[in-house]
């Protein structure tokens, strides 16, 4: 199994799928405490920290714990439940399997089903303002996706015969078919990485309700649109709970079987330095975690960002959602329209693209490296071939560069020439060299 996580040297980094805001400014006196913080030893479990999420999530305090990262909480949820066989949905974070290969867990692969359809791309698309986009894509709660549902692409004329077509794609999980039971471990990722889809949460809570223990990974849930709808925190609380970070979610039924929620406080808050997640699960699976891993496993910085993150962001976490669904349509206009790309519906922080034949998505990328811009070889993913390419959605003006610096390496002709994609801007300056970015 090839182990690749993104963080690239370059000006630009959109290998690695962090909020693009940055880190919130409610950080910045933590971050101030740096020395006082480091001269001492943090807090043992995080204590602090647990309780102050424990009261924004309206669950119980023994049903969560803070860890360094999500793949730390993955890893030692997958240590203490030993299951019989875990199965993963393919392609997806190549954590799981790393895990389950360190205790000697065999891990089932199923193919995740891309259905691939071609929809119009109209040579004067322009993008709305981010307060009169359409809303993204979602998936609804009670009813699966149409196979052919393309992305939302903004559109101002109507089609004609003439007008060309671009290759656009969705993924589902195939849940209904799937036979599970005592002794099980299922992983979802939702929204899944690298593919970006939602699956309905109540297919999950159905599998627990097969007997199957299941572990669902949010990490990138708080940044969508239906991050209160489809979280399912509350399914592992004492008290119910609200979907998502603090906002009031939808109720889902509690399964009967065991479901553990994990979730990355690095992604959704741009804190990779930091390592943060936060697990949310049985409190007899909490406490037999807590027995075995290091007390000190999350420092006294990290630990004091955790704690003020709990207290909120103000607006920070709604201008996110909104940044990327705006930046998300972008994006995929802009790169659907690059002659024999196929982009596929996503609602993470990422889009997923698959390159025309005879390209391979690792030169494309150490091409790019040159223009300064750092993406995903997305072949390192199992079940995607080495013409797949994973984009993180940036700010507006790194995102404008991403697309200068793709389409630059395409040719001679876009699909669709020319396209405004923003009106009145000027040519994104691409650097030639790339610079240090630090680790991702």
């Amino acid at each position: 199994m090839k182990r690749d996580h993104g963080g690239l040297s370059a000006r630009i980094d959109a290998s690695v799928n962090v909020n693009p805001l940055g880190p919130p400014a409610v950080l910045d006196d933590a971050f101030a405490r740096a020395r006082e913080l480091s001269s001492r030893y943090p807090e043992i479990d995080v204590f602090s920290a647990r309780q102050a999420w424990a009261k924004r999530l309206g669950v119980a305090a023994e049903c969560l714990l803070i860890g360094n990262g999500a793949s730390e909480l993955i890893s030692l949820v997958i240590r203490i439940m030993l299951p019989k066989r875990i199965i993963v949905f393919d392609p997806c974070y190549s954590e799981y399997e790393a895990a389950a290969q360190a205790v000697g867990v065999p891990v089932v692969h199923i193919p995740l089903e891309l259905h691939r359809s071609a929809r119009p791309m109209l040579p004067d698309v322009q993008p709305m303002p981010p307060t009169r986009l359409p809303a993204p894509h979602t998936l609804p709660i009670t009813q699966p996706i149409p196979p052919d549902t393309p992305p939302v692409l903004p559109t101002t004329a109507p089609m004609s015969p003439d007008t060309p077509l671009v290759s656009l794609g969705t993924w589902s999980t195939p849940l209904g078919t799937l036979e599970v039971g005592p002794g099980d471990l299922v992983v979802i990722c939702q929204p899944n990485n690298p593919t970006g889809h939602l699956t309905d949460p109540t297919a999950i809570t159905a599998l627990a309700e097969r007997g199957a223990d299941v572990l669902v990974d949010e990490s990138f849930l708080a940044l969508t649109s239906v991050h209160a709808t489809c979280s399912l925190v509350g399914c592992v609380s004492h008290a119910g709970g609200q979907g998502g970070p603090g906002e009031p979610g939808k109720q889902h039924k509690k399964p009967g079987g065991r479901l553990s929620v994990v979730t990355s406080l690095t992604k959704t808050y741009c804190v990779p330095g930091l390592r943060l997640g936060l697990l949310a699960a049985d409190p007899g699976l909490i406490s037999r975690i807590s027995g075995i891993r290091d007390p000190w496993s999350v420092n006294a910085i990290a630990a004091e960002a955790a704690t003020v993150l709990a207290s909120g962001c103000g607006d920070y976490l709604e201008r996110s959602r909104r940044l990327l669904a705006a930046e998300r349509t972008h994006l995929t206009s802009a790169i659907a329209a690059l002659r024999g790309v196929r982009v596929t519906a996503s609602e993470g922080p990422f889009l997923l693209a698959e390159l025309p034949e005879g390209l391979v998505a690792a030169e494309l990328r150490d091409r790019l490296l040159t223009r300064g811009v750092g993406v995903r070889d997305a072949s390192t993913f199992a079940g995607l071939s080495e013409r797949w390419l994973r984009i993180g959605i940036r700010s507006p003006a790194e995102n404008d560069a991403i697309i200068a610096a793709i389409t630059a390496e395409f040719a001679p002709e876009p699909l669709v020439a020319p396209i405004a994609l923003k009106p009145a801007a000027e040519p994104a300056v691409v650097p030639t060299v790339a610079e240090p970015a630090g680790e991702p």
